[in-house]
């Protein structure tokens, strides 16, 4: 392998190694930044937004926090907003850049904030992606600060997307403010923060997400001295699977601070280092000073291959242009223990690596392929690696004469049983209209409507989409209330029951329950037994659900209600309202 202008083989002397590479790098791989670049606060639109805590309902929460830090935030500082979930319901691909970073757009931001209506999923991973793209935070600072309420539920990795960010990144941070989460969603997500440097705030409440968000952009105008590390071939490309280690000085024995990527990223105390990187079987160092408050860049070159890689979902299909996460791995040493060497999410990634074997893994929402991969010295290579996948595109009716539902709906896709007669779910979704990649395969595809259940055996071929309807045979009961006959209907502290026919010893199973005023229930087709009560009246009625069509039924409690006073003496203003029994 030939050196580039800072490429050392082992057995070139620390001094000499570092005499050059000092010698060249302040015109060739320096550079240094005290700017804030640029920042995108991204905000969850996902229906659960609609949940409370305390201080009210958390988007109003979240609308009122982010309106309130638009407001004092210093005029030269550059931001935009972005949302997910806020359109569509069950698509990962709702997100949308809102307000474009900028010094000049405070009200754009208040108005477009005030506009998000939570509706679907979190893919705060893309969402992230996204903003870092935009926010070319391949080429500068960048920051993003994250709102969200939940986990991701759209199939990607947080840890995964923080390494393959901070590998890629300049200078990037991802700041993640947790809103309402428990302990186990925290660490689900904790990590996109941890692998960019970036910090995690936890909020509970509606003065907890004020001072979060403040907290986090608060870190974006504060001074910071720190060194970023990268490694890059003699065309400008970024490589992968590098180790860097960062030593106070020449006589130092442990290092300050190590990292692997392509890129490494340390916040230190100003003063001069000694950096080293090992690519391979091959070494490059350098000495770097770091002036107080600045962002210093530091490039190391070497000679590297380039593995580019596609997918397909069958052998002879269109590759696949989107939704793909990549993974290069390392077998050290022939152990089973393994090392990610690098990410991406782009439909045709190219990685530079070291010669050596590696093994190279794609995913495509449920589907996940691994092929191993030799690469050589000087040699590029085209891999293209078939998935085998089908489509399944899934829809429902409560009757075969019915409408398609288009809400409600709850998906399920389970692999064959197992020796146990156990069968693993594969995929879920949520979606009136279910689009699910996997395996090709047989399945059992299952779906819930209220109570309504429904299942059927599927088949899917690679590269081929599969359509299946499914039919519940169910119908929907809706119920009202009245104090008499002809009299006031009953619209508060109502408690419905709906029962089943009793079995062989006359027991009964309860199918559903409700509290709501004029209830829905969407069940199979058949007899049951409806109760109602309100306080201490109570009616049941056998009632008969048709398939496809609702059955309205109205109970009437025969009752009244009785209201009374108490007064401490004849005549008194007014009512005694403590101590009565």
């Amino acid at each position: 392998m030939k050196p580039a202008f800072s490429l050392f083989y082992r057995s070139v002397s620390i001094a000499a190694a570092a005499f050059l590479v000092a010698l060249l790098a302040p015109t060739t791989g320096f550079s240094q930044s005290d700017a804030r670049g640029k920042t995108i606060i991204v905000l969850d639109g996902s229906g659960s937004m609609w949940g409370e805590v305390p201080g009210g309902v958390k988007i109003d929460v979240a609308r009122e926090a982010v309106i309130d830090l638009v407001k004092n935030l210093e005029p030269d500082l550059e931001i935009g907003l972005m949302a997910y979930g806020h359109r569509k319901k069950g698509d990962c691909e709702d997100i949308e850049l809102m307000v474009a970073p900028g010094k000049g757009n405070r009200d754009e931001i208040l108005r477009s904030v005030k506009s998000i209506v939570p509706k679907g999923k979190t893919p705060l991973c893309d969402a992230v992606i996204q903003a870092a793209d935009y926010l070319k935070f391949e080429e500068g600072k960048a920051t993003v600060i994250l709102v969200s309420d939940g986990i991701e539920t759209c199939g990607k990795d947080p840890c995964a997307v923080g390494d393959f960010l901070a590998a890629k990144g300049i200078d990037f941070k991802c700041h993640i403010v947790g809103f309402d989460l428990t302990e186990q969603e925290k660490k689900a997500i904790d990590c996109l923060a941890k692998k960019t440097g970036g910090l995690y705030f936890d909020a509970k409440d509606a003065d907890g997400l004020r001072e979060s968000l403040n907290a986090a952009v608060d870190t974006v105008v504060m001074a910071e001295t720190s060194l970023i590390l990268s490694a890059r071939n003699s065309s400008g490309d970024l490589l992968a699977g590098v180790n860097f280690e960062i030593y106070a000085d020449n006589s130092s024995e442990e290092p300050k601070a190590k990292g692997t990527g392509g890129k490494y990223r340390s916040t230190l105390d100003p003063g001069k280092y000694l950096v080293t990187a090992t690519f391979g079987d091959d070494k490059a160092e350098g000495e770097v000073i770091l002036p107080e408050g600045k962002t210093t860049n530091f490039e190391l070159k070497f000679e590297a291959t380039g593995l580019t890689a596609k997918a397909l979902l069958a052998e002879g299909s269109e590759p696949i242009e989107k939704g793909l996460s990549w993974r290069i791995f390392r077998d050290p040493d022939g152990e089973d223990r393994r090392e990610t060497v690098a990410y991406s999410y782009h439909a045709q990634p190219t990685f530079h690596l070291a010669p050596g074997k590696y093994f190279l893994q794609v995913r495509k929402e449920e589907s996940t392929v691994e092929r191993e991969v030799t690469i050589e010295d000087g040699k590029g290579q085209n891999v293209t690696v078939v998935i085998g996948s089908g489509i399944l595109v899934a829809q429902a009716k409560m009757s075969a004469d019915s409408p398609l539902l288009e809400r409600g709906l709850s998906w399920k896709l389970l692999s064959p049983p197992d020796a146990e007669g156990d069968r693993k779910r594969v995929a879920y979704s949520f979606e009136s209209k279910t689009h699910i990649i996997a395996p090709a395969g047989n399945y059992l595809l299952t779906v819930k409507h209220g109570d309504s259940y429904a299942q059927k055996e599927v088949e899917l071929t690679a590269g081929e989409t599969t359509e299946a309807l499914l039919t519940f045979g169910a119908g929907i009961l809706k119920a009202t209330a009245v104090m008499s006959e002809n009299g006031e209907v009953a619209d508060s502290k109502l408690s419905w029951s709906l029962w089943s026919q009793p079995n062989e010893e006359g027991d009964r199973k309860k199918v559903s329950y409700s509290y709501s005023k004029e209830p829905e229930f969407k069940v199979p087709s058949g007899e049951y037994l409806l109760r109602l009560k309100r306080g201490s009246a109570e009616v049941e009625e056998n009632v008969a659900v048709v398939p496809g069509e609702p059955t309205e039924v109205k109970l009437n409690l025969n009752a009244g209600t009785w209201t009374a006073e108490a007064f401490m003496a004849e005549g008194s203003a007014e009512p005694a309202d403590k101590g009565l029994s």
